[in-house]
């Protein structure tokens, strides 16, 4: 049982505006709703934030990788390169070194067995390059430093020269990181003399050259001592740190390489990114992303309050509306105002709503009574346009066949005059009692056949006005079909001194579709080229026709289709009609004379084929109907 306060409160709620309402529930819902899709949109978007972070460190890796291998290797590209210069064999060849021959020290200035520094620049950066003889034993040293040269170098293991034969490798010498790379000098006749060693430490500058400064952050970190010996940041990263020291600070990743057997170190490159810059970017997103989660928010709730406000404006409109076409067209009056302590108070729009919609109810049930009664009319009405459409198109079809009464009467009149002259020249063997029965039995032969193409003619005729409401597909012959067109039409053309010109394809053109009605259209558009060529007065009158396969016009179905042009030389079409001469009833013969439905029918039997009727015409020149219809592949 509802108590008192519930009653109480459902009346003030009944009272207060709906517009109120809506904008009170949308505010707190807005907020409640913004505060719940923050939190978990930054989990989220911190989460996709690191996947995506890491997805790019690793990526960068990659490409740091390759970059630094591309460095490193160059140095055993370079020393190959080196050892086939024509300076440096040229070199070796002349020089003679004795035993006691001391080591011969270039100081900042370019040997004469390397090129001038116009080249060396296009190579890697050699701090220290060493000529070694066929002893192994080092006879000249180049560095670019003024300090002497390291003792480690002047007494390089012959085992250090032969594996920097096959590759360039990172070696420790007293306690210092070396890449080196060395090859092998050959004389004329190909035959190994002396050697090139080319070195450089694994230093700051080192991967600077290798990697640049705006890439990011690189280190290569020796497993062996546990410690960064090199990286393109000192300033930031300081040689000698370790990986735990790096873990505080850094995110990075990396892997072990260059261990060919050969030595014992082994390194790893690493790629690396500084934890206050992701932990700044990540609070700078996060920071951005919840002002404008707000600003959002805020403007959704506004936009959708004042959506809200000009919705309810149309409501009380629609309800005011109603409340006058139900009172004073349907007479029902629905209380709009509620009683509340001896005043009125204008109820919520909805409440009001529900009273009229219940009221109106059965007159709606009333109008769809009504509209189902009409739609049954209605179907009766398309019905009988479908009749009346047939009509129209049987109608065209006997209107051309009467155009194409004098061509039968002229096919009819020769088959009977030959029965005729047979007839009465078997009459005459008769009455002079001289008749012969092989004669007789020949004519009669040659009665039955002129008979046979009357029957032919009468059947076709019949086949022809025969009333068909749907389509009847079957193969068609294209070419076949104008042929037997123009058995009605021939006589019509030539009597009219028109000449005929055929020129069909020499593929089987076949569709699917209706014999009857295309060949309605083809006998349509004939008998309008005849006409126009009458009314032409030219002295030459010609009317062509041609079949051809095409992939020049865009059916519904493809490209591919089968084209009938029915072109004449008469006078043409004006512009003016052009884009009349398809509408139904619309003709340009004389009153009696025709009854404007050829063009229309034409075409829409043409569009029920899936095809297109087209029309290309100049004045004074002449005029072609194109019939375009889809090849059987493409109506199936």
């Amino acid at each position: 049982m509802m108590t008192s306060k519930n009653k109480q409160t459902k009346g003030f709620l009944s009272r207060v505006s709906l517009t109120v309402k809506i904008a009170a529930i949308t505010i707190v819902i807005g907020i409640t709703l913004s505060t719940v899709l923050d939190h978990f949109h930054r989990k989220a978007l911190k989460e996709t934030f690191n996947a995506q972070l890491l997805e790019r460190l690793e990526t960068q890796a990659k490409e740091d990788r390759k970059l630094f291998d591309t460095h490193f290797f160059g140095y055993h590209r370079a020393v190959k390169a080196l050892v086939n210069h024509y300076f440096l064999i040229n070199y070796v060849e002349k020089v003679s070194w004795s035993d006691n021959t001391p080591v011969k020290v270039y100081q900042k200035e370019i040997p004469p067995w390397l090129p001038q520094v116009s080249v060396l620049k296009y190579y890697p950066e050699i701090e220290y390059a060493l000529l070694v003889d066929s002893h192994r034993k080092i006879r000249e040293v180049y560095t670019e430093y003024s300090d002497p040269v390291p003792p480690s170098l002047t007494s390089i293991s012959d085992y250090v020269i032969e594996t920097a034969i096959a590759h360039s490798f990172i070696a420790r010498l007293d306690g210092v990181n070396y890449v080196i790379a060395s090859g092998i000098i050959k004389n004329e006749n190909n035959k190994e003399t002396d050697s090139l060693v080319i070195v450089h430490r694994i230093n700051s500058d080192f991967l600077k050259d290798a990697m640049g400064t705006d890439k990011g952050i690189v280190a290569l970190y020796s497993d062996d001592e546990n410690a960064v010996i090199s990286t393109n940041a000192p300033d930031m990263i300081s040689i000698g740190k370790s990986l735990d020291d790096l873990k505080t600070e850094y995110m990075f990743t990396g892997k072990s390489f260059l261990d060919y057997g050969e030595i014992e170190n082994k390194y790893s490159f690493i790629s690396l990114i500084s934890k206050s810059t992701f932990a700044g970017l990540s609070v700078n997103i996060l920071t951005r992303s919840l002002k404008y989660n707000v600003t959002t928010a805020f403007a959704l709730i506004v936009s959708f309050v004042i959506i809200v406000l000009y919705m309810m404006r149309k409501v009380r409109m629609l309800d005011d509306y109603i409340a006058d076409v139900s009172k004073r067209q349907l007479g029902i009056d629905c209380p709009t105002l509620i009683k509340s302590k001896n005043r009125f108070i204008r109820s919520d729009q909805i409440i009001a709503l529900e009273y009229r919609f219940h009221s109106l109810f059965d007159k709606i049930v009333e109008a769809k009574r009504q509209l189902e009664k009409k739609a049954v009319d209605l179907e009766q009405v398309n019905n009988e346009l479908k009749e009346a459409t047939a009509q129209l198109v049987q109608t065209a079809k006997l209107s051309a066949l009467g155009e194409l009464t004098a061509g039968v009467a002229h096919e009819l009149n020769q088959p009977l005059n030959g029965i005729k002259i047979i007839c009465q020249s078997v009459m005459k063997d008769i009455q002079k009692d001289r008749h012969n029965p092989e004669e007789l039995v020949t004519d009669l032969a040659d009665i039955v056949e002129q008979v046979d193409k009357m029957a032919a003619i009468i059947d076709h005729m019949r086949i022809f006005t025969r009333r068909s409401d749907t389509m009847v597909v079957e193969s068609v012959n294209i070419n076949a079909l104008i042929e037997a067109s123009f058995k009605l039409l021939g006589q019509q053309l030539k009597s009219n001194n028109i000449m005929i010109k055929t020129n069909f394809s020499p593929e089987l053109l076949q569709i699917k579709g209706d014999h009857i009605r295309l060949e309605q259209v083809i006998i349509n558009l004939t008998s309008n080229a005849r006409n126009a060529l009458k009314a032409s007065g030219k002295a030459e009158m010609r009317l062509e026709i041609k079949t051809y396969c095409s992939d020049n016009f865009k059916l519904p179905s493809g490209t591919n289709s089968i084209v009938i042009e029915v072109q004449d030389n008469g006078h043409g079409i004006p512009q003016a009609i052009k884009d009349k001469i398809f509408q139904p009833f619309f003709t340009t013969n004389e009153p009696g004379k025709g009854t404007g439905l050829g063009l229309s029918v034409s075409r829409k039997i043409i569009e029920e084929h899936g095809g297109l009727l087209l029309v290309e015409s100049e004045e004074g020149i002449g005029t072609t109907f194109k019939i375009v219809l889809p090849t059987p592949e493409q109506q199936a």
